[in-house]
């Protein structure tokens, strides 16, 4: 199947080196579209969360060589 597809720009902050001094409330915290599975059938990657707390949604959807692939799972941030 040939795809067409827009990629979305999206400014990763890093936090380890950056605090921003105002809270950050984005619904969408990390974007990668072009993320490429091992050959062991996994793939790793990390991110932060912003400052809102409460249950979040994780969903992540693409394609293989058998076709349209997609799954959900929810964590929660709390404050510390």
């Amino acid at each position: 199947m040939d795809g067409i597809w827009y990629s979305k720009e999206f400014y990763v902050a890093d936090y380890s080196t950056n605090n921003a001094p105002d809270p950050e409330m984005f619904t969408t915290v990390y974007w990668n579209h072009g993320a490429m599975i091992h050959d062991n059938g996994e793939v790793e990657f990390s991110f932060y969360t912003n400052d809102l707390t409460g249950r979040f949604c994780f969903i992540i959807e693409g394609f293989t060589d058998q076709g349209l692939m997609s799954g959900r799972a929810w964590f929660k941030v709390a404050n510390e």
